[in-house]
């Protein structure tokens, strides 16, 4: 008898802790990994792009991976855009727009910044941004696919 109360609550347990996989910070449609299946500057498709870009959103943070590293920003999203800031520092990245705190350079986006992406398109499996440059000399649209 006691063992079977001992199963219930290890059971219990397990199905809270699986329960708990967002940590609060699930924000609807955006939350998880993207791909970056593809990237156009000024319409053209950058060939460049070699196609391991993933872009994981959670709660306020932004994380984006590739074979060349990692960079972590802060991102909300307001009146139809995503607001990325990459003017973060701690103690052992002490410089704004240091490596950690810098978008990917794949991803062509600048340094030690806010950007300001237009959401063209977020459904659950597929997502399409897009960036202006300040001097309006170049867009940038992302195609993403949910990953996972």
């Amino acid at each position: 008898m006691k063992t079977i109360f001992q199963v219930c609550v290890v059971l219990l347990l397990l199905f809270g802790l699986a329960a708990c996989t967002h940590n609060g910070g699930d924000i609807g449609k955006r939350f998880g990994m993207w791909k970056v299946t593809e990237i156009l500057i000024n319409g053209v498709r950058d060939t460049g792009y070699d196609d391991t870009m993933f872009w994981s959103f959670q709660s306020e943070i932004i994380d984006m991976k590739s074979s060349a590293g990692q960079s972590i920003g802060v991102c909300k999203e307001e009146n139809g855009t995503l607001v990325l800031d990459y003017r973060h520092t701690d103690t052992a990245h002490p410089q704004p727009g240091s490596s950690l705190y810098s978008p990917l350079p794949q991803s062509k986006l600048p340094a030690n910044s806010v950007i300001v992406l237009d959401i063209l398109k977020l459904e659950s499996k597929h997502m399409q941004l897009s960036y202006t440059s300040p001097d309006g000399d170049k867009t940038i649209v992302y195609n993403l696919k949910k990953w996972g």
